[in-house]
C-alpha cells in the first residue's frame, strides 16, 4: 500500500498544493535525482475510481532539496480516488512506486465534506444563536453555529468526527455514544436530561442534570459541576465544588475521580446500583470538607467507596451510610463516623498535627512576597502576614520556602502540584534542590489557578 494524499475535488493543484514524493534508485538505497531519471510518456499512469489507466497530464519534475513534484489537473481530480503508478518503461532508473490521492469537498468526492470549515473536526453549537439548519460546510461552523442540539448531532455524525464545541447550555436530546463534547474557554455547560452517555469525552464543561442509568465509560477533563449532578465514568482535574456553595454529587457505578478539587462536597451514593458489587474510587481529592451519605447494601452485594484525600479535609460519614465498605486513605484533619448498620469503615488516613483545613484553605490565592514567606517542618504550615491576592503562581524573587529563595512563577511548585509525591524538585534559576517529603506533604490550593501546590 502506497502513501495516501488528500486534495480538493475538481481543483487543479498549484505550487503550494502539488504532491512531492521521493523515488528510490534501482538497485540502491539512495533517493533518485534528475540525473538518475528523465520521465517519458507512459512512465506515470493515473487511474480514476478504478477505471482504465491513462498517462498523467504533466510528467513529474525534480526539485532539488524536495523531491519529485507531481502536478494534477482539475479533470484528473474529478473522482473519488486517483491511483498513481510510477513504472519506468525503459531501462529502469527508479524503483516502481504507487500512491493514492483521495478527494474531498464535493458530493462526488471520497469525503463529501470540506472538514477545514470545522476546526479540529468540531461542529459549533450555541443555543443563543438562531440556526437549526444542517447544511454541511455552512452550518455548525464557528461563524455560524447551530442553536439546536439535534442539529449539532446530525452535523457531527455527517462529518464523521462526532465532536461538538459548546458555547452555551447544551441539553442532551438522546442517547450519545462515543461523542466528544468540549466547552468554550469561558463558558459552556451540558445537562444530561436523563439520557444515556456511553464512551463520551467531556472537556471544560459545567455538568448537571441526571445521567441515564445505562451511562458507562465516560471521561471528563477540567470540568465543573452543578449541584445534584450525577457522576459516571472517570474524572480528571475537575472542580467538584468551589467556595461559592457546597455541592451534592451522586456517583454512579464505576465512578473514578483523579486529582480533583472541592471546597465543601457531599457524595450521595443513592444512585449506586444495589445489584452490583462495584466500586467508587476517589483518588487524590483536595477538599475542605467531605461528607459521605446514603451508602446502602439492600441486597447481598457490597458497594465499596475508596477515597484518597489531600489537603487534610474534615470527613463526615453520615448515619445514612448503613451498609457497604468505606476505605479512607491519604491525609485528613478529622473523621466523624456516624455510620450505622453493617457499614464498615476502614481508616488508613493520617492527620498531620498543626495543619487544619482552615490553615490550608485560607492560604489559597495568596501572592508570596518577602512579607509572607513559608516554612514547613513536615508537620505544619506557617503563613506570615500577607494580603490575599488572585493567583498563587505569582511568586516574587524575595519569597522563600524553608529559607530557599524562589524565582517568579516557580515551575518547581507547579511541577509538584501536577505530580505525585516526588523528591529532588529543581527550582529554576537556583542551585539548590527542594526536597519533597513523601510521608506528610503539605498542600496549598489556588482557587484561581486550580493548582494543587505541595509544600
Amino acid at each position: 500500500m502506497g502513501p495516501e494524499y488528500s486534495k480538493r475535488y475538481g481543483v487543479a493543484t498549484v505550487t503550494a498544493t502539488h504532491i512531492t514524493v521521493q523515488l528510490i534508485q534501482v538497485g540502491g538505497n539512495d533517493f533518485a535525482v534528475s540525473a538518475d531519471w528523465t520521465p517519458v510518456a507512459g512512465d506515470v499512469k493515473v487511474t480514476k475510481n478504478g477505471g482504465s489507466p491513462a498517462n498523467i497530464g504533466t510528467l513529474p519534475t525534480y526539485t532539488v532539496g524536495l523531491g519529485w513534484v507531481f502536478i494534477f489537473t482539475a479533470a484528473e481530480l474529478t473522482c473519488k480516488k486517483l491511483d498513481v503508478l510510477i513504472t519506468d518503461a525503459t531501462t529502469k532508473a527508479v524503483e516502481d512506486q504507487f500512491f493514492t490521492v483521495g478527494t474531498f469537498g464535493h458530493a462526488s468526492a471520497m469525503v463529501p465534506v470540506d472538514i477545514s470549515h470545522y476546526p479540529n473536526g468540531y461542529v459549533y453549537y450555541d443555543g443563543t444563536a438562531s440556526n437549526t439548519n444542517t447544511v454541511m460546510e455552512v452550518d455548525g461552523i464557528p461563524s455560524n453555529p447551530v442553536s439546536d442540539e439535534a442539529a449539532a448531532i446530525i452535523l457531527a455524525v455527517a462529518l464523521g468526527t462526532k465532536k461538538i464545541h459548546i458555547r452555551s447550555s447544551f441539553v442532551v436530546p438522546s442517547t450519545m455514544n462515543r461523542y466528544e463534547l468540549k466547552g468554550d474557554s469561558s463558558y459552556g455547560s451540558v445537562s444530561f436530561n436523563s439520557q444515556h452517555m456511553q464512551g463520551c469525552m467531556l472537556t471544560s464543561l459545567n455538568q448537571g442534570g441526571v445521567l441515564g442509568t445505562n451511562s458507562v465509560g465516560n471521561q471528563s477533563f477540567n470540568c465543573t459541576f452543578s449541584n445534584n449532578a450525577r457522576l459516571c465514568g472517570q474524572y480528571f482535574n475537575c472542580i467538584l465544588s468551589d467556595s461559592l456553595a457546597a455541592k451534592t454529587l451522586y456517583p454512579m457505578n464505576n465512578t473514578y475521580t483523579v486529582d480533583c478539587i472541592a471546597d465543601d462536597v457531599v457524595f450521595d451514593f443513592t444512585s449506586l446500583d444495589a445489584e452490583s458489587d462495584l466500586t467508587v474510587m476517589i483518588s487524590r481529592l483536595t477538599a475542605k470538607t467531605v461528607t459521605l451519605q446514603n451508602l446502602k447494601e439492600p441486597d447481598v452485594y457490597a458497594n465499596k467507596v475508596i477515597m484518597e484525600l489531600d489537603g487534610t479535609p474534615d470527613v463526615i460519614i453520615a448515619a445514612s451510610c448503613d451498609a457497604g465498605v468505606i476505605v479512607l486513605m491519604g491525609f485528613v484533619n478529622s473523621i466523624t463516623d456516624s455510620s450505622t448498620g453493617t457499614c464498615a469503615v476502614t481508616n488508613q488516613a493520617v492527620a498531620p498535627s498543626g495543619t487544619t483545613p482552615a490553615a490550608v484553605w485560607a492560604y489559597a490565592s495568596r501572592v508570596l512576597t518577602a512579607a509572607n514567606n513559608i516554612t514547613s517542618d513536615n508537620s505544619k504550615l506557617n503563613v506570615n502576614a500577607g494580603v490575599v491576592q488572585s493567583d498563587l503562581r505569582q511568586i516574587s524573587g524575595s519569597a522563600t520556602v524553608d529559607g530557599r529563595s524562589l524565582t517568579a512563577f516557580s515551575e518547581a511548585l507547579l511541577a509538584m502540584a501536577r505530580g505525585d509525591f516526588r523528591e529532588d524538585i529543581p527550582v529554576p534559576g537556583q542551585t539548590t534542590v527542594y526536597k519533597q517529603d513523601k510521608v506528610t506533604p503539605l498542600l496549598v490550593f489556588s482557587t484561581t489557578t486550580k493548582q494543587r501546590i505541595l509544600l
